[in-house]
């Protein structure tokens, strides 16, 4: 007989020590699902934010790029340089196979004009 009771607690406490198992190993599982999954989350965020600099570099780097541009008769800002339109037009009248290129420095021209003769910056 006490065998026997001895034989029953023994099963449940196999039974029980299983079930925590289980639970424990479930809970690894679970545990270490979510951080899968935020690991994830985290590596995306942080290449959307890289991407998202390296676009903004490239933008900023275009804009401040000095730019090259033939001349065609209809690609000068007129509002911005008056004049120089048509006196490009009586050139090109003058000289038909000339082939004018606009140069955009990106320079501000009160600046360089203050700048102008100057060795240094005082």
């Amino acid at each position: 007989m006490l065998e026997k009771i001895i034989k029953n607690i023994k099963n449940i406490l196999e039974k029980r020590e299983n079930h925590i198992i289980k639970s424990k190993v479930n809970q690894n599982r679970n545990h270490s699902f979510l951080n899968t999954k935020k690991a994830k989350l985290i590596t995306a965020l942080l290449l959307i934010t890289i991407i998202v600099f390296v676009l903004i570099m490239l933008i900023i780097a275009d804009i401040k790029k000095q730019k090259y541009v033939e001349y065609d008769g209809e690609n000068l800002k007129e509002s911005k340089y008056p004049g120089y339109k048509e006196l490009l037009d009586e050139l090109k009248e003058e000289h038909p196979n000339w082939t004018f290129t606009l140069f955009y420095t990106k320079l501000d021209w009160e600046e360089v004009i203050s700048n102008e003769g100057h060795k240094d910056n005082v």
